[in-house]
């Protein structure tokens, strides 16, 4: 399930033709950590 940043940056995107960039980066780091871990492992995410 996308983040709620990733969720308003693609609405942004969808309206006014244009992401917000924090949200795509934000995006993009959440992605690039997810990849160190495989399908089989049970992981928790918390909020700083």
């Amino acid at each position: 399930m996308p983040s709620r940043a990733v969720h308003s940056s693609r609405w942004l995107r969808a309206r006014y033709g244009f992401a917000c960039t924090r949200a795509d980066e934000e995006e993009r780091h959440l992605l690039e950590q997810a990849a160190h871990f495989t399908a089989q492992e049970l992981v928790s995410v918390q909020s700083a």
